[in-house]
């Protein structure tokens, strides 16, 4: 108190005033520091909708460098639960969810007066088959009648099944006329004739299902035959054969699909063949080729005996002919008539559709009854429909901002194919080229389609309120019209084989991405966030589509379409090789720990190529933007950088939580469990392990790395 007392009056009144300021200049210095803090974190509505989504989603409590799915993904897994009528749950299925629930809304609206004949089609095609349910007791018994009008279906005949009277192209004429799948041993494409702006028609060998969706079926494996042969049989069973003679009938329609599937092995591609019509007829003999061709064309078009046909597998076509010759009629019967229905088995009545549902998507994924029909309607009359859609539902400015985005990986692919130098110049230049080329839709199908089109094309459909399988076979029957007008219309290129919704697409033989409205929105774009959110989303997804071009199938492809093999030289195809037996050998050597399921990275070698592109050239894509624009302010409440966010936002769709049965179903697919379509790539990326500081060694910065693209 002394020192107190011995200070001046002045000194009194000074020292309070100077820790007021003090005190105050802290605050303001505080709150300066608070608002420079802020002013370098994105504080836009947007961004703090985006970061609560990743904290919902991320586990902070893991070590990226550990495990980065287990890192990004770790409360969605822990919090997410699958519904009791699906087998797994990710982002990217609520985001097909959400485009089913606009496609809903869309369609259950009223028809009116100022609808167009299209848009009145689609939704009356949407309504009969929502009331389907009420008048599917005698669908079958319809369907059965169907089949016995056009010689009938062994399996079901008995005895009294005539083989006399059998005749294989003249019941594949009958399908064509009932609007059903009837390429069962080969199949006719319109594609664009070699060095012309006209349509022709390529002959290929059929894609059947087969044990499972995808091409490269496992008909080694004894599980998966059985499997197969039990679902055929209550197939059979449910439409009324006898179990016993099914049985071994059945078993001899599996004989044949593995017999014609080494064929399909063994044959060579080559698409420099092309024949007329006449020296199909010479070569392969056994087949009445311009009488199958004109009645599978249906008056649309006629062609004759100098019309040209690309042959792609001339190999196959010689084999086959021995395959039909030696096979017995009834097994060529019975083959016809099951592949014949397999994709109308679920428009039958609810048993069929649980039995279908079951076998090739799990037990726990029975869908609601609308939910059924909007797909069956986007799929069935896909062009209006998703026209219907996009216009509804686009949002103005979103199209110029993913155009942008692809045009950077599109710049950011050819930078990388300057700069790898295992390919040998001819090559560079091809793959250069065609990626030029290469077309990008991004709002499929608004680019191609005009209200002008849709009428012409739709104008002879009719929708039976009553009868929902001969509606749905007047539409697969006006579908294939469609098709085939093209080689009517030179340069007319509008129409595509595609029903696309939700998905992206990457067709070699056009050269064209086709990328889906109802992509552009939540996980994978909005146009108001930043652009690392935006570059590892929808910027993967381009660059997963674009490197499509470049996997083991489509390197076969030049920028044409036509199958002059991009890259040629002996070299360039060797180190190409190696490269991709290193993804075969990683992805080979998982095994998923909930089935104990070993990865066949040969199976799913193109769409693992695919994803690891895909994260190299959206990173290197986003990089090469913000040199050219502007460094952007990280997300508000995470400590990561803008490239970190941008790693985090590349794994965020793939985040999945699955049943036993889901994981299982992975054994049939051309794709690895989305845990290892995020880990396996970040695990190739030295950019990665540079962003999040890993030491070489750990599991996400491993020492040996794979890369192709």
């Amino acid at each position: 108190m002394l020192w107190w007392k011995n200070r001046t009056r002045m000194e009194k009144w000074l020292l309070p005033i100077l820790a007021l300021l003090v005190v105050l200049i802290i605050i303001i210095l505080a709150v300066f520091l608070k608002i420079l803090a802020d002013s370098q974190v994105c504080q836009t509505p947007e961004c703090v909708r985006i970061a609560g989504k990743i904290l919902a989603s991320v586990d902070l409590t893991r070590n990226p460098c550990d495990d980065f799915e287990q890192f990004t993904c770790g409360n969605f897994l822990k919090n997410t639960h699958v519904p009791p009528n699906k087998d797994r749950i990710s982002p990217i299925y609520m985001i097909d969810d959400k485009g089913n629930e606009q496609m809903r809304i869309v369609l259950e609206k009223p028809v009116e007066k100022s609808d167009t004949r299209p848009l009145k089609i689609v939704k009356s095609f949407y309504q009969t088959c929502l009331n389907a349910s009420q008048n599917e007791i005698h669908v079958l018994d319809n369907f059965k009648k169907a089949l016995k009008g056009i010689g009938g279906w062994p399996v079901l005949e008995g005895d009294n099944w005539k083989e006399e009277t059998f005749n294989w192209t003249a019941t594949i004429y009958e399908f064509i006329k009932l609007g059903m799948g009837h390429h069962f041993f080969f199949k006719f494409e319109v594609v664009r004739a070699k060095m012309s702006p006209s349509f022709g028609l390529s002959l290929s060998f059929a894609e059947l299902k087969f044990f499972d969706s995808s091409s490269t079926s496992d008909y080694s494996n004894k599980a998966n035959v059985q499997a197969y042969h039990d679902y055929m049989l209550k197939i059979a069973k449910a439409f009324g054969a006898e179990e016993a003679k099914a049985s071994q009938q059945m078993r001899d329609v599996i004989d044949l699909d593995i017999a014609i599937k080494k064929l399909k092995e063994r044959s060579v591609f080559d698409k420099t063949t092309t024949h007329t019509i006449r020296g199909l007829e010479k070569n392969f003999p056994t087949i009445p080729w311009l009488q199958y061709i004109n009645t599978m064309l249906d008056s649309v078009t006629l062609m004759t005996y100098d019309s040209q046909i690309e042959v792609l597998y001339p190999q196959y076509l010689k084999g086959l002919e021995e395959i039909i010759k030696n096979t017995p009629k009834k097994t060529l019967a019975n083959y016809m008539f099951w592949h014949g229905i397999t994709k109308l088995v679920p428009l039958i009545n609810k048993d069929l559709w649980n039995l279908y549902s079951t076998f090739w998507h799990g037990p726990e994924s029975e869908s609601l009854r609308w939910e059924q029909c909007v797909e069956q309607t986007r799929s069935q009359l896909y062009i209006p429909a998703q026209l219907l859609y996009a216009r509804q539902f686009l949002k103005d400015g979103v199209k110029k901002s993913v155009d942008e985005i692809a045009d950077y990986i599109r710049i950011q692919m050819i930078d990388n194919v300057q700069a790898a130098d295992w390919l040998d110049e001819e090559s560079r230049d091809g793959v250069i080229e065609k990626v030029k080329l290469m077309k990008v839709l991004t709002t499929h199908p608004l680019e191609f389609v005009s209200d002008e089109m849709v009428e012409k094309f739709y104008q002879n459909v009719t929708i039976n309120p009553l009868d929902y399988l001969g509606s749905v076979q007047n539409v697969a029957r006006n579908s294939r019209r469609i098709t085939f007008s093209k080689l009517n219309n030179p340069g007319d290129d509008w129409v595509q084989p595609h029903a696309v919704f939700c998905n992206g697409i990457y067709d070699a033989g056009k050269n064209t991405i086709y990328i889906s409205v109802c992509l552009l929105q939540d996980v994978y774009f909005d146009k108001n966030r930043p652009q690392y959110v935006n570059y590892g989303s929808m910027g993967a997804l381009f660059g997963h589509e674009l490197t499509h071009g470049f996997d083991d199938n489509g390197r076969m492809f030049n920028k044409d379409g036509d199958g002059l093999f991009v890259l040629r030289g002996a070299k360039t195809l060797a180190a190409y090789k190696e490269k991709a037996q290193c993804l075969i050998e990683q992805y080979s050597n998982i095994t998923v720990p909930e089935v104990n399921l070993k990865l066949n990275g040969t199976k799913s070698l193109n769409e693992n190529i695919a994803d690891n592109g895909a994260a190299r050239l959206a990173y290197l894509a986003y990089k090469k933007w913000v040199y050219e624009h502007y460094s952007e302010k990280p997300l508000p409440g995470l400590p990561y950088t803008p490239e970190q966010l941008f790693w985090i936002s590349l794994a965020t769709p793939f985040c999945e939580v699955a049943t036993k049965a889901a994981f299982r179903s992975y054994s049939k697919s051309t794709y690895a469990p989305n845990r290892y379509r995020i880990n396996v790539p970040i695990m190739n990326s030295g950019y990665f392990a540079k962003d999040f500081n890993c030491p070489l060694g750990s599991p996400m910065n491993p020492k040996r790395k794979c890369q192709l693209w």
